[in-house]
């Protein structure tokens, strides 16, 4: 191999030698002769020097070999030639990619969103059967979780609830499409899936393995695509300076009369246009990401980390010694012993139900409440470095690190156990608020997590992380399908009319949304029921209720007959509140619909 490569060197010099004194004498001419042509010294011109056969120094020159021929280690690289299903999932990509951003906001443009999350598992779990692709267990069951949880969309009305729906569900997609195609660290429910989703979403999309456009235009709509391609790239250097010379005549009356007329014919104003080529651009980049990843993952182009790996790589970071580890942590239990010592009776007077003297509910339940929360999640990140640092280096040593886990486990159970007490006192006073189902909510998830690390201590098989990753799916699969404000407003009222509860806030019933209106409407049927609208009632506190909820649904019909709302936005709570106005005969006292 060596011997060729030196005789194919000399060659190449001879002939970069031969054909340079060919080049001097070239660069001699003195002028052109009468027929234009390009001579040299002699007068012979150099398109007849070119066409003289025989010419051994022209011909080695011309006839070349590249640098590539010569040296066997450099490789060509090869334009990419996608197959149907590529292109297929290109075109798939391109329209998830405009979808997306037609839908941006997902708690504004709910339903579209919803529909986008459909859309999006539908085709490519089509493209990959057609590519034979035997989808795993693990994929499926998160493909499916990411549709139940995205039914949030439609069923809730919860800008927030609504907004992390549709974050968890596109997060999914992107792993979904990694995990379908065999790019799994390991097969089964493993802690390893927290690595897949970082491959998935920070990894994969971002290797040059591709590009929609071409994707989009290539195998049998290639010409074709190739002509369109051009269009759009043309009309997408066009459009700015069309915009800025549009703009800058429109000082004329009678040429912006007619800009004016062109927009109104083809019913879409400058704002709007501007509106879908700027959703189209960003959709063109979506898309990418998407066509990316798909690529990456079927190439399986992400270098992939096996068990053995990722043990080794978590045994070298494990060099905290057992004292350094014990010095850091004492400290912080010695405290929490005697902080349950000095306020054991304060704290455990909630469990008995009994307000400490010379404090309100409101001030025994939100005092020390977000602080214990903190400590909570202090705790855990605590556990956490104790289980990735501490150098468990015999038997003694890791029976000390399973003490240190369970105590600061039963600690922050004990403090959670206080902080939910302390809520549920202010609950049964005063009733029911988004913030105190949502601080309620998180202060379940952590005692569930502390649960699963003691837990993890007595089986070491337990995949812990995967499975506090599934109990946070769950929990809020199950805050956000719950129609949590139609149900705080069902238990607020339902407590009034008990008797249990002094009164309703209907002004903060209001930021509930349209889940709030059909028990509002019920609680005007209920007073009603009771006379209040009597005239000797006209002075009474439930006529007075009766009154302001009367007002608050008067500015939700209000906001409904100005409401522009399309299709694509539109939630079960928001026809179920229409359809509770309208039975009533509420909207028909205001204003017609």
């Amino acid at each position: 191999m060596k011997e060729i490569m030196n005789n194919q060197g000399e060659s190449m010099n001879i002939n970069q030698q031969e054909a340079g004194s060919v080049n001097s004498t070239a660069d001699m001419a003195n002028g052109y002769n009468s027929d234009g042509e390009n001579v040299v010294m002699d007068g012979t011109s150099i398109a007849a020097l070119q066409d003289t056969p025989g010419n051994p120094a022209l011909d080695a020159f011309y006839n070349m070999p590249s640098y590539a021929e010569i040296n066997p280690y450099v490789v060509e690289e090869k334009k990419r030639e996608y197959t149907g299903i590529e292109s297929a999932f290109a075109w798939i990509s391109f329209i998830f990619g405009y979808m997306f951003c037609k839908a941006f906001p997902a708690h504004v443009n709910s339903f579209g969103a919803f529909l986008l999350v459909i859309f999006a598992f539908a085709t490519t779990t089509v493209v990959l059967k057609v590519k034979n692709t035997k989808i795993g267990i693990i994929p499926t069951i998160a493909g499916v979780s990411a549709l139940i949880v995205s039914a949030t969309l439609v069923l809730n009305s919860n800008p927030m609830l609504q907004s992390l729906a549709n974050a968890y569900a596109m997060v999914t997609y992107c792993y979904y499409i990694y995990a379908a195609q065999g790019n799994s660290t390991k097969k089964g429910f493993t802690d390893f899936i927290v690595i897949d989703y970082h491959k998935a979403l920070f990894v994969a999309p971002f290797n040059k393995l591709g590009s929609l456009l071409q994707g989009m235009f290539s195998g049998r709509t290639k010409k074709s695509g190739a002509v369109l391609g051009k269009f759009i790239k043309g009309g997408l250097i066009a459009f700015i300076p069309t915009i800025l010379v549009c703009g800058l005549l429109s000082y004329d009356r009678g040429f912006y009369r007619i800009i004016e007329n062109m927009g109104s014919y083809i019913d879409m104003d400058a704002g709007n246009v501007f509106s879908n080529i700027w959703q189209l651009g960003l959709g063109i980049i979506v898309g990418q990401y998407v066509f990316r990843l798909f690529l990456a993952s079927s190439d399986k182009a992400v270098e992939t980390t096996n068990e053995e790996e990722c043990v080794a790589k978590i045994k070298s970071i494990q060099k905290a010694h057992v004292i350094t580890t014990l010095t850091a942590v004492l400290p912080i239990i010695f405290i929490y012993v005697i902080f349950f010592i000095s306020q054991w009776g304060y704290y455990m007077s909630a469990f008995s139900g009994k307000l400490p003297t010379g404090l309100s509910y409101a001030e025994y339940a939100r005092e020390g409440f977000f602080q214990l929360c903190m400590v909570s999640f202090i705790n855990m990140i605590i556990i956490v470095f104790v289980q990735l640092f501490m150098n468990a280096e015999n038997s003694v040593v890791a029976k000390i690190k399973v003490g240190i886990v369970i105590t600061y486990a039963v600690c922050t159970l004990i403090l959670i156990a206080t902080a939910m007490s302390k809520m549920s006192l202010y609950i049964e006073s005063y009733g029911l608020t988004q913030k105190r189902v949502y601080s309620s909510w998180l202060m379940i998830v952590l005692a569930l997590l502390f649960v699963v690390a003691v837990v993890k201590q007595f089986v070491e098989k337990l995949n812990a992380v995967a499975v506090s990753c599934v109990v946070v799916v769950v929990m809020f699969a199950g805050l956000s399908l719950s129609n949590v404000d139609g149900l705080i407003a069902r238990y607020n009222i339902d407590r009034y009319l008990e008797g249990s509860l002094e009164t309703v806030d209907v002004w903060a019933m209001r930021d509930l949304g349209d889940a709030a209106v059909p028990e509002m409407v019920r609680l005007i049927d209920e007073l009603k029921s009771r006379g209040v609208t009597d005239p000797a009632q006209r002075y009474s506190e439930e006529y007075d209720l009766y009154s302001r909820t009367f007002g608050v649904l008067e500015e939700v019909v209000l906001d409904y007959i100005n409401d522009d709302r399309q299709i694509m936005s539109y939630t079960i709570p928001y026809l179920r509140a229409k359809d509770a106005l309208e039975d009533r005969g509420i909207k028909s006292l205001f204003y017609e619909w």
